[in-house]
Order: C-alpha cells, then structure tokens, then sequence
C-alpha cells in the first residue's frame, strides 16, 4: 500500500491513500485531488500514475514548471520510498509497503532464505547477520525482502519435487486422474464460453435500451436501466461508459421539461464532477460540462424573470460559476460567456422592472384612498418615465382612470364675487408729469390717428404711431402676465394688466378712457384668451373665469384641484381645452360650462407654459420637459380614449421661450440660445405632420429673449438685442441687421401693415425705448425714450419757484413747461452730453453735486463738466484732464474729485486745477490700489477722501513748493465703512459693518466715541435737529441722542428700505422715501408715522423742498408733486 504523507509548514495536514487506478492530480484549481492554494502554483501542475511496466509509480510535470523532487528538478521520476515533493510552501513525502528493498541478489541467499520452513525459527546464517558497521559499508545496496507469496510458492515446488518412493505416489497423480480433470476443465470452458456470450449479448441489449431511451430524451426511463445494466454487470467492458451516461441523463432530468429543478441541476452537476474528476480523460468533459453550466445560469436567470423571485439569480450565478469553471481557455466560448452576461443583466432589469411596478402599484393604491388624485399622477408619470410599457398596462390603466375621475369630480362651478368697476379712472391727487423724449426723423408725415401701445415700469402708453406723439398714459400695474391685447368690443380698444396682475382694464385706444375695471382675489397668471364677446381668465387660486368683454361683469367660473399654467386653447366651437400645472388637461364645455372630460398627458410641473395650437383638430404642444431641451407634440383625441394619440414627436435643439408662431402652413418657434426653428406643416397622411426646415441661431447673447413676427411671406421680424430681418431659405434664415438698437427687447413686436413697433432696454437707469421701423422701406420714423431716471433736481429759482431736473442720460427738463393736464408730461430742453447716445450702455455714470448756498449745479460725464444755474441754463462747459470716478465734492468756489491718477482740486470758474493733485499709486493695470469712493469738504483748504471703504484720508493744500494737496492725517476703522460718512459740527460720524457706529473728530481725526448697534448698518448716519438717525437690518430706523447716549425711538418700515437720504420736511417732521414706493412722514419726537402715501414707484433722487411743494422723482420716469400742506397733515 502506499501513500503520501502532505506537510504545510512542517505540520502534517493530511495523508493520502495512492489507488492504482485513480490518477491523483495537483494543482491550484479547486478540481484537482491535492489542491495547492496559492497564486505562483499552475492551475494543474503535475499527475501521479502507476506505471503498470516499471510496476511502482511515476510522478510527472503537467506544466512548464519541473518538479523539486529530493532536492532535483526533474519533468518526471519512479517514485521510491521517503522521495520528497516539494510545491510551495508544501512538502509531499511518499511511502509504498510493497516496494522491494534489494540487498546482495545472490541466488544462494535466496534458496537459504526460501528453504526455511515457514514455522521454524532457525538461527540466523552468520552471512545473513551484518554488524552495523557492515550495514552502514552496504547502505548503497539495496536489501531483498522478498514476499511471504513467493517463499509459499517455491516452497511448494520444492516439495513436489523431492524424490519419493514409489509407496508414497498419490491418486491424484494417475493418469486417469489426470485425463478426466482435463476433459472436465474442457467442458467447464465451454459451458463458461456459451454462458459468457449468452451474457454478453444480454449485457448489450441491456446497455442499448438505456442508451435508446437516452436518445430519445426519456431520461427518467434511462436512468433505471443503466443502474439495472450496472448492477448485472459491473465488470462489462461498457460498465465505465454507462456509469458516465447515467450521471449525464441525471443532469438532463434535471434540466429538461418545464419544471427544471436547478437545485438538482447543480448537485447534479457537481456529482458528476466528483465520480470522475479522477478519471485521465476527465476534462474531455468539460465541454459538456460547460454547456449544462451555461444552460443552468441562463435557465435561473430566466426563472428569475418569469417568477420574479432573485433567488433563482442565485442558482443563475452557479451556474455561471461552474460555466467559468468549465469554459475553453482558448476564449472560443466568449460568445456563450456574453450571452450568459447579458441574460443576468436582463434577470436583474426584470427584478427592478417588478420591484418598481409593485411600489407604484402600492402608492397608487394608498394616493386613490387618499382622493389625492396629483400625487396618484405624480406617481404614475414617474413610473411610466422609468417604464413606458407600465402605460400600456391593465393594473395601471385602472388606476389611472380612477385618479382622472377624482380630478374630473374636483372641477366645481363656483361663484365668485369680482369688483367690477365701469366709472371712469379717477386721477390721482397729486399732480404727475412723465419725462418723455421723442425724436422724430420724418417731420412730414402725417397721423392717422391709430394708436400702438408701450408698457414701459408701471405705465402704459398710448403713442401714435405714424408721428410718435403721446395720446395717453393709464397704469399697468408691476409683475404684468401679458402684454396689451387687441379687442373690439363698441371700439377698438386694449385688455390692460393692472394692480400688480390683480386686475383688468378695458382702455379705449383713441382716448384712454377705462371702460371697465375688474379686480380679482388672487393675481392673473397667464395671458387670456379671447373668444367672440367672452374672456377666459385664469388666477392663481386654481379658477377658470369667463368674463363678459362688453361689461367686465363675470359669467362663470371652474375650480380645478390644481393651477393651471397655460392660456386656454379653443378646440372647436364648443369645446376648450385647458392645461393643468402637472399631468392632465381639461376639456371644458363652455354652453354648459362643465368640465366634461379630464385628459392625462404627463407632463412635470410647470413644463407647458405656451399656449397650445389647434391646428386640423390636432393639438400642438410645446414642453420643456428637460433641463437644456424641450419638446413638441402634436396629439389627436380619440374617442373613449384616457390619454392622447401621439401623431408626431420631436426634440427641439433647445428650451422654448415664446408661444409658437403660426403662420401659413410655417411654424416658428423661439428658443435659448437664442435660436429660432422653422417647421413646414403638412396635411398629406404619407408625410410627418410637421418637417423641420432650419433652426437658425441668432449671434445675439444667451440671455436675450427674442419676439418674433412673420409679415411677409417667408420674413420674419426678430427683435433681441437690435432688430433683424430674416428671409426663410431652403434650410436656413437669411439675416439682415437694421439700425435699431434695443439692448434687450421687453414686448411683442406689434405689426401693422408694413409698420412695425419694438421696444427695449439698453440700461435700466436711462428707460424704455420704442422705435418705429418701415419693413418696406427700411426706415425709422421716430424714436422715443420714456421712464428715464432723474439723478437729481437743481435747486429752485426764487423767481419762478419752477423745477429742473437732470437724468441719467443727461437731459435737463423742466417742469413748468409741462402740459397742463394732472397726468402730464415733458420734453427735455437740453441735452448736455452729445456722446452719451441711449443707445449705447456699459459708459460711464453721470455725476450730479449741487451747491445749496450758491445755487449753482455741476453735471459730470467722463471728462467733461457743466456748470449749470438755477434756471437749468448752462453758464460753462469744460474738459477735465482725466475721467472722473465719483460724485465730486463743492468747496467755496473750487471742486474736489477722483480721477484715474489721483484727487484733483479744479476752480468751478474755468475748470483748471489749482494745486497739483495728490497722486495715488498706480498699479501695473492702471488702477488705482486705493479705492476713493466718497470726498467731503471740511473748508475750503482742508478735505477727506473715503478710501477702500475703511479709511478717512486727511488732504490739505499746501504752498510749498508749489500748491498741491498733500495727505495729513489718517483714520483707520475696523470694519467696512457702509454707504457713506456724514459730518456735523466737527464731527464725522461713520457707520461700520460690523455693527459699530464711530463719533471722529474733523480736526484731529481721533475716535471721541463709539456705540455697538442693534443689528448691522444699512445706510449711512444721518443727523436731522436733535437726533442721530440709522438704518439698521431687519428695517428698523433707530434714533438715537445727540451723544449716542441713548436710543429714543425705533420705527420699522414696513419690510422696506430706504431709497434715499432722509430729509427734514419741518421742524418736526422727518420725510422719508422707501424703496416700496411709500413715502413716510415722521415725527422726530416720537418717532411715530404721521402720514403716509404710496407712489406708484421708489424715488429715483432726494426730493427737492420747495415753499409750498415737494417735487419726488420716480424711478418710473416721472415726477410727482405734492402740496406740502398735505403731507404734513395728519393721516
């Protein structure tokens, strides 16, 4: 017997029995008897045999690697007793108790040893007997310990042929003993020959009905067979190869029929695997083998679909396992290795697919308990977004008409009370004059007396359009939904948003006059439609309001569970289609006003805003359903039918801005980019409903919103940053740029003939601009600019007690040349700056500082100055030598100002300097490092220049050697200076970021006092009679005592700021203007609101005080003036 003992480490883990007949395999892979587990070790790497010729065995190399066999490295060896087989970090040492061990070969030693009777014990022979000393001199010969088989064996011949006498001769021995034995063993041959062929025949047909039924794939009826034919005849020449067919149909059971049980599949398997994993022609299996793994993993996978239970991707990855177990290393089942990759990859999409299914299933189910019909879509759409097909689903079609019920049940007619109003606009009473520039260009045309219309801050104007000439102004309204719209009722008139989009007004184009206002609770979210004499109106509250265009008076009204957020769309005479925020559309009856039927579409919040089209009983819809691109449908309503019939669907290169534009049978529509896409509709049935023809990108910048308008043929009008002509070609958009200017359009082009209106913005502070443009001829009648701001009023002429003012683009108007209606307006008598054209923006600002005391107005553009009298007159004009920066400051009959290089003093008579100026230090970019955003005069020698925010720079001209300015004194703050510092008295108060409030003294610049405030500054310190008043966060205006000592009062404004400075309206009254538009009148002592009006806007500038009235500039373009009287009055 023999066996090897296996060493790890030196410790003896295990010892293995060595078969004959059982090859042993070593290696790394899992499949081999004596497993070697580690990475340097081959998959196979050698085999023991029994060398049936060498009779004892052979170990042999199955890898590029030799064998360390006792020290050598062989590729095969005999093995012999205590050989040692080192592999790694393992040693296998072997042993064989039948091996013999050969010593002197003589053949006399033998006889000696073989004529020992087999139960005496005779005394060793004095030869046979070694000393160890002989023993150690004969360790190379080999000692001969022959088997007890083999002394029995020559012990018998020799007895039966030692000499006997003739008394001694057996029967056995007679000849006719002999002859009969022979003819006896003859016939037991032959009877054994007739028996062995009667049962080979038998052997065969038992082996051909297992292996017929095999073939014919009955391998339950198989199996027992071979098990019959294995247990008849175990030892027939076929036995091995049945025992392989049975263990294979035992894997075929397993695997055939539709109840596959790939549990047994498996076992099956790797049963197999170990009955014959020691057989020397084991891996010409492992095609096979491959094939039934390959055949397991797919099956489970399968399952794993069809039952959606994951445990069968477990038996799937077993038998993925055994197939990379299995698999050629040549990469010839790369094939079968992706096909059983891509069926785990559909096994687990299947899982997630059933998984999401029963969640949303369970979701809809709780939302429909609920009656929460949006959540049951908002459930749905995401669903059916992960998995269209869930749409074509009896479970979720189910469901989902159930939540279109909720919701249809959940349109309610309401009544809702509106204030209607068909006085006529009561004017306000306070006097009001719009500061209007209009510049003509062709002085002989003629009006025609038709209107066009310009929404410009809260106003609306009404300009006529051949000459430019204001008609009227009526309010708009802040935050408008919609644009003006065309309606006939009696007349031509314009539905006006007002009120902040809380309300209506019906104004009559020719005259202005409202015919009828109507307010409602909540504000109008999108443009309304109008159908004949009807208004369809939609709020924020969730209603569908019909009005009445003749009356304003209210018709009906719908109540839908949520809003809607686009205009309503008419499908036919009876019928009008709504679109919900979310997932739905409504079809309401509009002679029965009821919602007759609810549509689910499945778009996201917000995601439809344009109007939908009706064209040829279809619907066009435009949704941006993504973050960078939308898209456009066009859908068909059957009949009987829950959602829409897609006839066409197209992703647009961008996100849709406007509404699309039907023109013909020609389709634009506005995009980001901006860009603009053309379609071509056609009403064949073989071609799509709608064909692409260009999609044109304007070179205007990414934010500006684009207005379209066709007007002729294949033209379009495209108002941007400027105005364009484009001509539709075969697949793209010629473009021809006209002379107007918008900076970024804000309205609808309106077209008239081949008139056509735009308006713009180039830069906030110098207003709207509204152009007239002929198409045909390419010429511009006029231009007008309105809602420009005032940067700040001159002070009033004693004779005349009249108001001038001068706006950021640096016109000077006057106010007593105004016309004489309350609501008036004003043209500008002077422009001082001729290169500061309206058209171009990004210049630099206009600085205005006036002189109380002498009644002289410096305005400042770049280098060049004005000096301007009470009476708006201009008494000098000059050149600086550079750029100025800031607001200048007036000291006696000289100017302080920052230009590029540093603070120059100039005489106000001939604007030359009168000492060298104090240089600051220029960077390499040209920019001053020190920022100078403020200069006070403390006399007339001595000055301070606010610097970077945080520090007080003492200049002060000195004479020698020259007259210059030069730096004497400095004070540093610990914070951001906020705003700007005031003085009084000698004393600079400054207010600081970090919440402090500074007392310096003018003449040292030393701190006198500091106090911490209640919260951060967020204007600067102002001292008004025997209070010290500041603006601090959460819009609280604090006063505190002339010494800081202590806080008198604290007043809040109305969550609002101030837009200005706060300006002593009387001895006890404090004037201030807030940022809402209210104006606030204070009483010092208490600190309590005496008197309040609301403006339609915020003050552009301080107001200017006059004897009886107070003039306030609106950042709307206009001036409001009210009585004095009034405001100091009691509410």
């Amino acid at each position: 017997m023999a066996y090897l003992d296996i060493y790890q480490k030196k410790a003896l883990i295990r010892q293995l029995e060595l078969m004959r007949n059982e090859p042993v395999t070593i290696g790394q892979h899992s499949s081999n008897v004596i497993v070697i587990e580690d990475d340097n070790v081959a998959t196979l790497y050698a085999r023991i045999l029994w060398n049936k010729r060498a009779n004892c065995y052979e170990i042999s190399s199955a890898s590029e690697d030799d064998l360390v066999i006792s020290g050598e490295n062989l590729r095969s060896k005999l093995l012999r007793n205590q050989d040692e087989i080192e592999i790694a970090d393992f040693r296998l040492i072997f042993f064989d108790r039948d091996l013999i061990e050969l010593v002197d070969p003589s053949p006399k030693k033998i006889e000696a040893v073989n004529a020992v009777p087999e139960k005496q014990n005779p005394k060793p022979d004095k030869s046979v007997q070694q000393s160890t000393h002989e023993k150690k001199k004969d360790q190379e010969l080999v000692k001969l310990s022959r088997p007890k088989q083999v002394q029995e064996e020559e012990s018998v011949k020799a007895w039966l042929t030692r000499s006997r006498r003739p008394g001694e001769r057996e029967a056995a021995r007679s000849p006719l003993v002999t002859t009969l034995t022979i003819v006896a063993i003859l016939l037991s041959l032959a009877a054994g020959g007739v028996y062995l062929l009667i049962g080979r025949q038998s052997a065969q047909m038992a082996y051909q009905a297992a292996r017929n039924d095999r073939d014919q794939k009955k391998f339950s009826q198989a199996i027992p067979k071979y098990e019959k034919f294995l247990t008849d005849f175990p030892t027939h020449k076929l036995a091995d190869t049945a025992r392989i067919e049975r263990d294979l149909s035992q894997i075929d059971k397993t695997l055939t029929g539709a109840g596959a049980d790939l549990n047994s599949s498996i076992e099956a398997i790797r049963s197999f695997v170990e009955r014959h994993r020691s057989r020397e022609d084991f891996r010409d299996w492992y095609p096979l083998l491959a094939t039934y793994s390959r055949r397991v993993s797919l099956e489970g996978y399968r399952q794993a679909s069809r039952k959606h239970d994951p445990e069968f991707v477990k038996l799937g990855d077993e038998g993925r396992q055994l197939f990379g177990r299995f698999k050629a290393n040549d990469g010839s089942d790369a094939a079968e290795e992706q096909e059983i990759a891509q069926g785990r990859r559909n096994a687990l999409a299947d899982l997630l697919e059933f998984d999401v299914k029963q969640k949303s299933l369970a979701e809809l189910d709780r939302a429909l308990n609920d009656q929460n019909s949006a959540e049951a879509f908002h459930i749905f759409r995401n669903a059916v977004n992960r998995y269209p097909v869930f749409s074509k689903q009896n479970e979720f079609i189910s469901r989902i008409q159930q939540a279109l019920s909720i919701e249809l049940k959940g349109v309610q007619q309401i009544d809702q009370d509106l204030q209607t109003s068909s006085e006529t606009e009561q004017k306000p009473a306070e006097q009001k004059t719009y500061l209007i520039d209009l510049q003509s260009n062709r002085l002989d045309i003629q009006a025609d007396g038709k209107p066009v219309w310009l929404v410009s801050d809260n106003n609306c104007f009404a300009v006529e359009r051949m000459t430019g000439l204001l008609k009227w102004i009526t309010q708009a309204g802040r935050d408008r939904a919609f644009d003006p719209l065309d309606l006939s009722v009696k007349f031509d008139c314009w539905l006006v948003s007002t009120q902040a989009s809380y309300g209506l007004s019906l104004v009559r184009c020719s005259d202005g006059e409202i015919l009828w206002k109507t307010l409602f609770k909540s504000p109008v979210t999108v443009e309304p439609t109008i159908s004949g004499s009807v208004i369809y109106v939609v709020t924020e509250d969730q209603r569908l309001t019909a009005i009445d265009a003749d009356s304003g008076e209210l018709m009906k009204s719908l109540e839908f569970r949520q809003k809607l957020s686009a205009p309503v769309a008419e499908l036919d005479s009876r019928m009008l289609c709504c679109v919900g925020s979310q997932d739905v559309v409504y079809l309401i009856d509009r002679q029965t006003w009821e919602c007759v039927e609810v549509r689910y579409y499945g778009q996201a919040p917000q995601t439809i805003t344009s109007r939908p089209l009706i064209i040829s009983k279809k619907v066009l819809v435009v949704e941006n359903d993504q973050l960078r691109t939308g898209r456009i449908r066009v859908l068909e309503l059957l009949e009987k039918a829950w959602d829409f019939n897609v006839v066409h669907a197209e992703r647009l290169p961008g996100r849709a801005l406007g509404h699309p534009v039907l023109w013909g049978d020609r389709l634009f529509l506005e995009m980001n980019g901006p860009q603009i896409a053309a379609w071509q509709l056609s009403d064949d049935p073989g071609d799509a409903f709608l064909k692409r023809i260009t999609n044109a990108s304007i070179p205007y910048s990414a934010d500006v919103r684009l207005y379209l308008k066709p007007f002729e043929g294949d033209r379009v009008l495209i108002a941007g940053e400027n105005l364009r002509r484009m001509t539709l070609l075969t697949n793209a958009f010629a473009q021809t740029k006209t002379s107007i200017e918008l900076g970024h359009a804000t309205q609808r082009i309106q077209m008239q003939g081949i008139h056509a209106y735009v308006a713009g913005v180039k830069d906030p502070e110098i207003g709207s601009q509204f152009f007239h443009y002929n198409s045909q001829e390419d010429e511009t009648y006029w231009r007008m600019n309105v809602s420009c701001d005032l940067v700040g009023f001159l002070p009033t002429s004693a004779e005349t007690n009249s108001t001038t003012g001068v706006d950021q683009a640096g016109r000077i108007f006057q106010l007593n040349r105004k016309s004489s209606d309350l609501n008036s307006t004003t043209q500008p008598i002077e422009s001082l700056f001729s290169n500061r054209p309206l058209q171009q923006s990004g210049q630099t600002q206009i600085h205005f500082v006036r002189d109380i005391s002498t009644g002289q107005t410096l305005v400042l553009f770049g280098n060049e100055v004005k000096r301007i009298n009470p009476l708006g007159q201009v008494e000098h004009s000059g050149k600086l030598s550079e750029l100025c920066l800031s607001t200048p400051a007036i000291s006696g009959g000289n100017f302080l100002w920052v230009g590029q290089k540093g603070i120059h003093l100039t005489s106000m008579t001939d604007f030359q300097d009168v000492a060298d100026p104090w240089f600051t230090e220029v960077s390499a970019q040209g920019k001053p490092p020190r920022n100078i955003t403020q200069l006070i005069s403390l006399s007339d020698e001595r000055f301070i220049a606010v610097a970077n925010d945080q520090s007080l720079i003492e200049l002060t001209i000195k004479e020698d050697p020259r007259r210059h300015l030069a730096e004497t004194g400095r004070f540093d703050c610990d914070g951001k200076i906020v705003n700007q510092i005031s003085t009084d008295n000698d004393i600079i108060t400054i207010a600081t970021n970090n919440g402090q409030l500074l007392e310096v003294d003018a003449q040292s610049l030393l701190l006198i006092r500091q106090r911490n405030l209640p919260g951060n500054p967020l204007s600067e310190p102002q001292r008004i009679g025997s209070h010290l008043l500041i603006e601090v966060e959460d819009n609280q205006l604090i006063a505190f005592s002339t010494q800081m000592e202590q806080v008198d009062w604290t007043l809040s404004l109305e969550k609002s700021v101030l837009a200005t400075e706060l300006l002593s309206l009387s001895e006890n009254r404090i004037l201030a203007c807030l940022q809402n538009g209210n104006v606030l009148v204070i009483d010092s002592q208490s600190g309590q609101i005496v008197n309040s009006r609301k403006l339609t806007s915020a003050a552009s500038c301080p107001p200017l005080m006059r004897s009886t009235e107070v003039d306030f500039a609106l950042t709307e373009g206009a001036v409001v003036t009210i009585p004095r009287n009034q405001l100091e009055g009691q509410q």
